[in-house]
């Protein structure tokens, strides 16, 4: 159970008590929450991935729910935002010669 979920529940027990013994009036704290609408998708996996997930839930039938879960969990990760400094200049270095061979006379460009 998630902390926040916990939260929720502790506070919804005492409400329930204070109004049990007359120190509250009428509360309600709702504990479920409604799972994020999903929109159906075509996606195409490499097949060992799929098989990775088929063989990972206990229920077959599951594995794009395991899919799914494994997916929220890398989007609440954070980032890595910056590629390291060699990296960074080897792609801008790659992208100038891309740009400079387009931008060159049409009699003069080399062969990519």
């Amino acid at each position: 159970m998630k902390k926040e979920d916990f939260e929720l529940l502790k506070k919804s027990f005492e409400q329930a008590i204070a109004y049990a013994n007359g120190a509250g009036g009428a509360a309600r704290v709702t504990i479920r929450k409604r799972p994020p609408k999903q929109v159906k998708v075509n996606l195409l996996l490499d097949e060992d991935i799929v098989r990775h997930f088929k063989r990972r839930s206990a229920n077959g039938a599951a594995y794009v729910s395991e899919i799914n879960q494994t997916l929220r969990a890398a989007l609440e990760q954070p980032a890595a935002t910056t590629l390291p400094e060699a990296e960074a200049e080897a792609l801008a270095e790659r992208i100038a010669r891309k740009v400079a061979a387009r931008l060159a006379p049409a009699g003069k460009r080399k062969a990519a």
